[in-house]
């Protein structure tokens, strides 16, 4: 009982993460949205941007990704048995890059504040595909997880490969869409 508990924590916990992580990303196209505006409403809606953000970071993105760490090492300790599964090198290939993912919109929210309302240098190009990539991770850690056994290191890495060409590929399309 007490392991159908942690694992129910642990994937409302991984709900609410992405639901933060992906909500922080739009936020971020709308914060760069506003460099059409004129001044006013643009310092305004930037504050009310930048404040939006830095409350569901620290409400919903930090506290549920703290749950989903501590629900998923308890899981590890229950079942050290996972070391051993090459699916587990896998979501722990894709769990590195959700870190570092992570530690992207920690940055940059830190430089949202430290612009203290001037335009985010980033373009809007490069947010909408960095949002993508959080998309992309989701997809990759659920498919590891739920193919656990049917997945072997090489063909997840095949498929990873693959699921980034793709993305890459539409962010081609997308850069030549915009250059007409």
């Amino acid at each position: 009982m007490f392991t159908i508990i942690i694992t129910l924590a642990h994937i409302l916990s991984i709900v609410c993460y992405f639901f933060g992580i992906f909500y922080v990303g739009q936020l971020f196209l709308c914060y760069k949205h506003t460099d059409k505006f004129l001044r006013v409403k643009k310092k305004i809606l930037r504050r009310q941007y930048l404040f939006t953000i830095e409350r569901i970071w620290n409400l919903i993105v930090v506290p549920s990704g703290l749950m989903m760490l501590t629900t998923g090492l308890i899981m590890f300790f229950l079942n050290k048995q996972l070391i051993k599964m090459q699916w587990f090198d896998l979501k722990l290939i894709f769990l590195t890059m959700l870190s570092i993912y992570h530690y992207w919109f920690l940055d940059k929210i830190r430089y949202l504040k430290a612009l203290q309302g001037y335009d985010f240098k980033i373009p809007y190009i490069k947010l909408q595909q960095i949002n993508e990539v959080g998309i992309l991770l989701l997809l990759l850690l659920g498919c590891s997880v739920v193919l656990k056994y049917t997945i072997m290191l090489h063909y997840g890495l095949i498929i990873t490969v693959i699921i980034i060409l793709m993305f890459l590929l539409a962010a081609v399309v997308k850069l030549l869409k915009n250059e007409k």
